[in-house]
């Protein structure tokens, strides 16, 4: 349904007088003053205008106008002879908005990745990536597209810093929120997505910035209650962000739509996601002290002059703006090195696959075991660990 200001100009036009039209009188009309001019409250489709119509029709002699039976009463249409001198043409436009409210929706589902037609952008970020993703240590290494020259990138330090005051006041408030800030960041360390930064007022020679930080909390969510969310969009007024300096990269996975006709299609689903898929992958050592943020001693009383301690990420965090493109092409690496080896699983991984879940099918339950031995072969020459692979 569309609700607009107004559908049409008044109708009739002008007043009828119904006592030269021989109207017969034992009718009981869907209008009774049908013959004054009106504003029109609704227009309705030919879909439902004609299940409102009943049999009856009278057609009215020595005139044009034709009287309808229907579910409300007797419509009288058609048209008249004498309408004056005044000529009125009304032209009624109704302009059908969902293809673009369905383009907002998939804008929304996609996480902020949205298709580009082809750019320098794309170009830059892709050729960045084939030069300098390495194979080190069980993971896949990979460096940030710069987009502008690294120098020009202030270390974001003041504003780290104010954040960081207000959320120690939260702690002090809620020891639990502190209990599960150090938790989180404790096993970041123990898994080395993260390392202490030994001297952090030491000049270097490569991008240096401050991510503030704050919680985020899903009760609904079955492995990951609180979630610590980096602002990679912070600045200093009139400074540059670390996302303003970098590519986003090109969108690099699957249109969403043909993969839910894809999955529809099949008589067994297989539904599956790579674990923390972000932070399996190695970031250069160039890039990451631009991944720099403050936290406090890990066995802190909490108070006012809490002791900062500078830390820095290893891996790659998803807030980066250039997270989902590096994360695509290093699925996409990865499943172009065992295609020879494992063609199914990695076919199917690389058709429908979405950022870090895998939404797919097959005819038979056992061709879904099969693919799912494949897939964790595949997934054998590196870290990658799928959360979950359910058969449904």
């Amino acid at each position: 349904m569309f609700v607009v200001p107004k559908i049409t100009d008044v109708t009739p036009s002008k007043f009828i007088d119904v006592s030269k039209l021989n109207l017969p009188k034992n009718l009981t009309y869907a209008n009774p003053s049908f013959f004054e001019p009106q504003r029109v409250h609704i227009l309705l489709g030919g879909d439902m205008f004609y299940e409102l119509l009943q049999t009856e029709q009278i057609r009215l002699k020595y005139s044009n106008l034709i009287l309808q039976n229907s579910v409300f009463g007797w419509i009288v249409a058609g048209t008249l002879q004498d309408v004056g001198n005044k000529s009125s043409f009304q032209c009624n436009v109704a302009i059908d908005q969902s293809e673009v409210y369905l383009k907002k929706f998939w804008e929304l589902e996609s996480i902020g990745i949205k298709y580009e037609p082809k750019c320098t952008e794309e170009d830059n970020a892709l050729e960045n990536f084939k030069e300098t993703v390495c194979f080190k240590n069980d993971l896949y290494e990979v460096s940030f597209p710069w987009k502008r020259d690294w120098k020009e990138l202030k270390d974001n330090f003041n504003v780290a810093k104010r954040r960081f005051s207000h959320l120690l006041k939260k702690f002090q408030s809620n020891k639990e929120l502190f209990t599960q800030y150090r938790d989180i960041f404790q096993e970041y360390l123990d898994k080395q997505i993260i390392e202490k930064v030994p001297n952090p007022t030491e000049p270097v020679d490569k991008p240096v910035f401050y991510l503030p930080h704050h919680a985020v909390f899903r009760k609904e969510s079955v492995y990951t209650k609180c979630r610590i969310v980096f602002d990679a969009s912070s600045n200093e007024v009139g400074q540059l962000s670390l996302n303003d300096c970098l590519w986003s990269g090109t969108n690099l996975n699957q249109n969403v739509f043909n993969l839910l006709i894809y999955f529809r299609l099949n008589k067994i689903a297989i539904l599956s996601d790579i674990e923390k898929a972000f932070l399996q992958i190695s970031l250069s050592e160039r890039d990451r002290d631009a991944l720099r943020f403050i936290f406090t001693s890990e066995n802190l009383t909490i108070c006012d002059s809490a002791p900062i301690q500078v830390y820095r990420f290893k891996r790659l965090p998803f807030e980066i703006t250039s997270s989902p493109f590096l994360l695509s092409a290093t699925i996409e690496k990865h499943l172009e090195k065992y295609r020879d080896l494992f063609p199914i699983a990695a076919q199917l991984l690389g058709n429908c696959m979405y950022v870090d879940d895998l939404i797919a099918g097959t005819d038979s339950v056992n061709a879904a075991f099969n693919v799912s031995l494949d897939e964790r072969q595949d997934n054998e020459g590196c870290k990658y660990a799928s959360t979950k692979v359910d058969f449904q």
